[in-house]
């Protein structure tokens, strides 16, 4: 990792550019927005979730079960499937979708001056820029792949295969204990891996990387400070893109 990538690493996440992209909407904004028939379907689907589960836990030989279970599959389609005409106010629908391209113009902005200033003022500086972080990213999910590797290969792929294979040949058709064991074993190993590669991936900041490339991936997408995506530029061109950055 060079200095100039982990400078540059730290202030875009610092900054949070994207903080107003991610915000969520208030009780009022929902309120305003969303009409009666996704109110229905939300808070139907929800009690009749939590009352399911009740009674998968309390009564689960119940003829309701699966009548619920048909209810909430079609009211989890319904929501999906439905137009937004049909489940938001379109005049204020149409005004938070021009607030969100606003946000979105205003994130980028916040994304190339942080660029801009770490001298990132070039499409060519730029593609090195995402190839260290890629670089970075891909070695981090390669090392963990491989060890995921070992432990499916060693203690899950084969007391899967000795444990169907004893099934299959033992005419006493007793489940061999130590087979059941290894493979028990096998899984809470696997678990474990994943618990820990979670909290490397956000005690080493690799999250921060994966937001670097994103923000990087946003830039190149819009072609709007280094111009459209594959595109080149003269240097009179790239220092007049970083004027207006300035600008800015």
């Amino acid at each position: 990792m060079t200095y100039k990538y982990r400078y540059i690493w730290r202030e875009l996440f610092e900054a949070n550019p994207a903080k107003r992209l991610k915000s969520f909407r208030s009780p009022s904004e929902m309120s305003r927005l969303i009409r009666w028939p996704l109110w229905v379907m939300g808070i139907g689907g929800i009690c009749l979730t939590v009352y399911l589960l009740w009674l998968l836990l309390t009564m689960p030989q119940s003829p309701l079960v699966p009548v619920l279970s048909v209810i909430v599959l079609f009211l989890s389609l319904a929501a999906s499937f439905s137009r937004e005409k049909l489940l938001y106010h379109l005049p204020a629908r149409e005004k938070e979708l021009a607030e969100q391209q606003r946000d979105y113009i205003e994130y980028l902005a916040g994304i190339r001056a942080v660029l801009i200033k770490h001298g990132i003022d070039g499409s060519e500086k730029l593609r090195k820029l995402k190839a260290e972080c890629e670089t970075l990213l891909k070695a981090r999910e390669e090392k963990y792949a491989r060890f995921h590797r070992v432990i499916i290969d060693m203690l899950i792929s084969v007391p899967v295969v000795a444990l169907i294979t004893g099934l299959i040949y033992q005419d006493s058709g007793v489940v061999p204990v130590a087979t059941v064991s290894v493979l028990l074993l096998g899984l809470l190993v696997f678990g474990l891996a994943k618990l820990f590669s979670k909290i490397d991936y956000y005690s080493d900041g690799y999250f921060k990387d994966q937001n670097l490339l994103d923000a990087i991936s946003e830039v190149e997408y819009a072609g709007w400070q280094f111009g459209a995506p594959g595109g080149t530029r003269t240097d009179g061109e790239e220092a007049q893109a970083a004027d207006e950055v300035r600008a800015v």
